[in-house]
């Protein structure tokens, strides 16, 4: 059983593994988070009743990562993007009790000067093909002039292990522009609204086809609308979602076209 605590108190029948967490605030880094101190219990049997027991122990049973880079990849990413420790990355949350136990998304680098969004790595094709189109957007410098999600830096541990993504973080109180539509009434968003966020989309993606740059899975889930009513284009991972993207077309710029061709019938249907 994990646990944040070595307590282990045994008296009235009651058995206590940790005190409450505290209510004042409380700083959680990363490095806490995916590399937890752990304590090892087992069960025994005194007078019929189950005790738990703590067991010694060194080595923890979790590991964050299987994935690493080879060293040109990693060598090629240290020239364009930055490499952070877990341990100078401090999680943001709404309560402490939540701190350790909730997947973090959104974290602060820098002295807590940058917000970004921390994202799972889950496959090294993906992941690769990411990081090479991020490149692509840094190198065009499209990060500061148009709206499409940025790397910041990535994540590693002492083993050179990838973590997590660190991205632009667009405040949208997680909600993409398939939870804004609403067909069935037809002004909501209203007209202007819906030619605002296509304005900024067709520009974003005009943007990255004047620099060889695919966006590849078009689908309203991968479109954010900021707590200002901006349009956001995010995920670069490659692939495509039926319905959106035929397979044929898939990952070219005809691709991309026939998506925003959908995008912009799901925003105005009557058009």
């Amino acid at each position: 059983m994990k646990h944040t605590t070595p307590m282990c108190m045994i008296g009235d029948g009651s058995t206590n593994l940790g005190p409450d967490p505290p209510v004042e605030p409380i700083t959680v880094t990363l490095k806490e988070y995916l590399y937890p101190e752990f304590f090892v219990f087992i069960l025994d049997i005194i007078d019929e009743k189950l005790q738990p027991r703590l067991v010694p122990t060194e080595e923890s049973p979790y590991w964050s990562s299987f994935l690493r880079f080879d060293d040109d990849f990693l060598d090629d990413l240290e020239t364009w993007t930055s490499l952070y420790d877990p341990a100078n990355i401090v999680i943001s949350h709404n309560a402490p009790k939540d701190a350790l136990f909730k997947a973090p998304k959104k974290v602060l680098i820098d002295n807590g000067q940058t917000v970004c969004f921390f994202k799972r790595c889950y496959g090294s094709i993906q992941i690769t093909q990411e990081l090479k189109t991020y490149k692509k957007i840094h190198e065009a410098g499209l990060d500061s002039r148009v709206n499409v999600c940025r790397l910041y830096g990535i994540v590693m541990d002492d083993c050179d292990f990838i973590l997590r993504l660190l991205l632009t973080y667009i405040d949208c109180g997680g909600r993409p522009l398939s939870a804004r539509v609403h067909p069935e009434e037809p002004d909501d968003p209203t007209p202007a609204i819906g030619e605002r966020w296509m304005g900024q989309l067709e520009t974003a993606l005009s943007a990255l086809h004047e620099n060889i740059i695919v966006w590849g899975d078009v689908k309203a889930a991968n479109v954010l609308i900021d707590e200002n009513e901006d349009a956001w284009l995010v995920d670069f991972g490659g692939g495509y979602t039926e319905g959106w993207v035929d397979k044929e077309v898939a990952g070219t710029v005809m691709g991309d076209f026939t998506g925003m061709t959908r995008l912009r019938t799901l925003l105005f249907p009557a058009k």
